[in-house]
């Protein structure tokens, strides 16, 4: 056995050789510094940059040893640590007990690095493992104990370094590479940022917290070949929608301007032609008004009519051109009085009754009823109400008509009123102007008709003349 220990620094210059040999032990290189209140490392150089020079530890059988009494055990070319330290071994592998610690010389603002090299036969090609530039804190990453469990299993890691075998992705799942298919429901949060896709040109569309905006054109597209796809706006209570939809078969594309700002109450949007919406008044473009009835008569109030605030239908006994209108809409009082409220308000009608005076409505749209009222001389009318209602007939209502089935009585709807005050001596004999409408909605197929009442006593019969229209728009 060997054994050979420097107490201090020892040198190693240029076409020199330390060998250490032995047939039948191992063989040890101890440098060592028994100075205890001096410098407590010792150094062996080996010559300079310029030259090659080597340290050989070899035994002809077994292993070879260089041991640290204390500190650490650093090579120097020239006062400098090199940048690449080479172990060779004529066995199959080099031992390192311990911390390899792969560090980088003053100055050096590149990250140490470890070279694994292919068999030397093969060539000097290597794969490198690398430490970033800059570190904020050191890391310790501990490798997995066993082989992973199956093919395809990629590294991963806790928080704390240790690392394990664990399943990947089935593929490559970057987009631009490979469809992507979901096996179950995801939910993306996007909390309080945002996700922007972008296009080479700009944005294509972003995602926030509270909205979606789409730069460019949206497309809607579906993969029938007969039925355009829908966009759908739904309500905020429940399930229900209202669609806008493309007609399934184009012979080009057309594309629609809004306009810019808001138009008033009742107009319609216009197109100029070439795609151009702007809002108008309806009706300017030709008749869009149809008249349902035109009819006058007289309506008589008294003792009966007024203490019972009955309802008389605007219609006489032989149809709404006899002139004589006392027809009650129903032999009892209504269930409401004054305006009431359209839509909502329904009270009992006989249809005998109201079909002197019920009409259909033969399209979609809007109904209006406009007339003149006379009224009597007396003075006790005067300063009191007159009520002017339209009513729709309940769909069972129709149904029945249809089928020849008679209805005793029904509740009818209320769906438009305007009231006028009888006026003072001086113009009682002046017909007074009323409208009923504006947005009372009418399908096509409904039943309707118009109704008065005279809100006040009377010691006589009354008479009140009035001519009116009825049409849709």
């Amino acid at each position: 056995m060997s054994n050979i220990k420097f107490l201090d620094d020892v040198g190693i210059e240029s076409d020199s050789t330390l060998t250490m040999a032995s047939s039948l032990g191992s063989e040890y290189l101890t440098i060592d510094n028994n100075n205890s209140t001096g410098s407590t490392s010792s150094f062996l150089r080996l010559g300079n940059a310029s030259v090659d020079t080597s340290l050989t530890i070899e035994r002809n059988n077994g292993e070879a040893y260089v041991f640290l009494s204390v500190g650490q055990l650093t090579f120097y070319v020239d006062g400098e640590v090199p940048s690449m330290l080479q172990f060779f071994s004529t066995t199959p592998q080099t031992l390192i007990f311990g911390r390899l610690t792969v560090a980088v010389a003053a100055g050096q603002t590149s990250g140490s690095s470890i070279e694994f090299r292919e068999a030397a036969t093969s060539g000097t090609n290597f794969v490198r493992l690398k430490a970033a530039d800059s570190i904020t804190a050191s890391q310790d990453y501990t490798l997995p104990t066993n082989y992973p469990s199956s093919n395809g299993q990629v590294l991963s890691s806790t928080t704390a370094g240790v690392m394990s075998w664990s399943t990947g992705g089935t593929g490559d799942t970057n987009i631009a590479n490979t469809n992507l298919t979901l096996d179950a429901n995801r939910t993306t949060s996007l909390g309080t940022f945002s996700l922007d896709i972008n296009s080479g040109s700009g944005n294509v569309l972003d995602l926030t917290s509270s909205n979606v905006q789409i730069y460019n054109a949206l497309y809607l597209r579906t993969d029938s070949t007969t039925t355009a796809p829908e966009m759908r706006f739904s309500e905020g209570t429940g399930n229900d929608y209202i669609g806008l939809k493309a007609p399934d078969t184009l012979s080009a594309g057309t594309v629609f301007t809004l306009p810019a700002t808001d138009g008033t109450a009742g107009q319609v949007l216009q197109t100029d032609g070439s795609g151009g919406l702007s809002f108008a008044t309806g009706g300017t473009g030709g008749n869009s008004s149809f008249s349902l009835i035109s009819a006058g008569g007289r309506v008589t109030i008294n003792t009966t009519s007024d203490a019972n605030a009955r309802i008389i239908v605007l219609g006489g006994g032989l149809g709404v051109n006899y002139f004589n209108w006392t027809t009650f809409m129903a032999n009892g009082s209504p269930s409401f009085i004054s305006l009431g409220t359209p839509g909502t308000s329904t009270t009992l009608g006989v249809p005998y009754n109201t079909n002197n005076a019920a009409f259909v409505s033969p399209k979609s749209g809007k109904i209006t009823m406009t007339g003149t009222v006379e009224f009597p001389s007396q003075s006790e009318t005067q300063n009191n109400q007159c009520f002017f209602y339209i009513f729709r007939y309940p769909s069972s209502l129709v149904t029945a008509m249809a089928n020849g089935t008679y209805v005793a009585s029904t509740q009818m709807t209320l769906v438009g009123s305007a009231s006028v005050t009888v006026p003072s001596a001086s113009q009682n004999i002046i017909p007074m102007s009323f409208t009923v409408g504006g947005n009372i909605t009418a399908n096509s197929g409904e039943y309707f008709f118009a109704a008065f009442a005279y809100r006040g006593t009377v010691s006589g019969s009354r008479y009140f003349t009035i001519n009116y229209n009825l049409f849709t728009e």
